[in-house]
This record gives structure tokens, sequence and C-alpha cells, in this order.
């Protein structure tokens, strides 16, 4: 935050509250019946998400100001967990079978659910909050684990169905999407940690979930 001053803009301190998830909020101070032009100066998340919220609030409600806005996504949320309490269900199960059966396709099977619950969970745990480990969940980390967590569904439906013998189309199918997925991956972290281009970022990740649509497709076809 910067100040006008009559030889131009002063740079105001950053002072935060002293909250863990409240990065997003500066300390403005000013005398009984004084006046001030603030200046502010944004740096964008690499997210399609970004929103800007200006409020003015009293440095003793801040604490509530967040909790309120929490408490408007409370129902999401907890739609959220109970799909997480699904795929931990479904995590117990598959390594329960392979620890009876030594069936190494129910451990990709698990992989697959403790991706795609870690993604949900994170997702729940950490929306609307303005904290570092959030922004990072959200620019990054969620593709990656959404990814990893496809991945491993693949591999789990290569063995499972047998694909290499008795279904060569779906195995070549499979391992296009799982080469797919890893090109993607890198190249997003890539643009990512290093490139500003987020364009080209952005456009790897819905250019990756396209192609999975597509491949959706392309099985139930062939399935039917």
């Amino acid at each position: 935050l910067y100040k006008a001053v009559p030889s131009g803009v002063e740079r105001l301190p950053s002072i935060l509250p002293p909250i863990s998830d409240s990065i997003g909020y500066r300390l403005i101070s000013l005398a009984s019946k004084d006046s001030v032009t603030i200046f502010a100066e944004l740096t964008f998340l690499k997210t399609y998400i970004n929103s800007v919220r200006p409020r003015l609030i009293n440095f003793g409600y801040v604490g509530s100001f967040i909790a309120e806005l929490r408490a408007n996504h409370n129902e999401n949320d907890l739609m959220t967990y109970v799909f997480c309490g699904l795929l931990l269900m479904m995590i117990l199960f598959s390594l329960a079978n392979f620890i009876q059966g030594a069936n190494p396709e129910f451990l990709y099977y698990s992989g697959y659910a403790l991706f795609l619950g870690g993604m949900l969970l994170t997702k729940a745990m950490y929306s609307y909050r303005c904290s570092t480990i959030s922004f990072f969940f959200e620019e990054y980390f969620d593709f990656i684990m959404q990814g990893l967590g496809i991945m491993f569904y693949m591999f789990f439906m290569q063995r499972f169905l047998n694909t290499k013998t008795k279904h060569p189309f779906l195995y070549k199918l499979y391992n296009t999407g799982i080469a797919m997925l890893v090109i993607s991956m890198i190249t997003y972290s890539y643009f990512h940690y290093f490139s500003n281009n987020f364009v080209i970022e952005n456009l790897i990740e819905n250019s990756t979930k396209v192609l999975l649509l597509v491949m959706i497709v392309v099985f139930l076809i062939y399935s039917l």
C-alpha cells in the first residue's frame, strides 16, 4: 500500500493481522477527522479465479469477518468431506484386497483415491483462506494431484481389465493418456515456476482436461 503525499507517493509499512490466513490484509491507520488517498499495488496469483474484494474492516473485527466469509460455504465443504470419506473407504478397501490377494492393481486404485481425495480435501480446507499454503494448492498442486490420481486410475484399469492381452486398443489408449499426463504435468510445472506466461500454463491445464474428456468418450464408445 502507498499513500499520496505532496511529492508523490509514500510506501506504508506492511502490517498484517495476527491471524494465520490473512496475508491479503494490511493495516491503515488514520488520525481522527483525517483523510488520505491510498494506492494498492496488487500481484495476481497464477490461477483463473483471482478476485479482489476491497473492504475497510475495523482491526478488532478482522477475525469475525474471515469466519463469516468461510461460513457462507460450509454446506459445500460438508459435501466435499462426505466424498472424501467415501474415497477413504475406497482406499481401505483396496488396501485390504491387496493384503489378502496381493493384487498390485488395487495399490494403483488406492493411489487414485488418495490423490483425488487429497485434492478435494485441501480444496475444502483451504478455500476462501488467504494464506501461502492455500495459494500453493490453488495455483499449482491441485492440478498435479488430479493428474497423478487419474494416472494411477489408468494403471489400475490396464491391469484390472488385463488390457495388454484382452483389449490392445484400450491398452494403447491408456498408455497415450499416461504419457499425455506426464508431459502436461512437466510442462505445467515448468511454466508455473520458470515463466510468467500464465496464458500457456492455463492452456495446458484446460487442454489436458478436454483431452481427458475425449478419452472418456472414446472409452464409452469402445465399451458399448
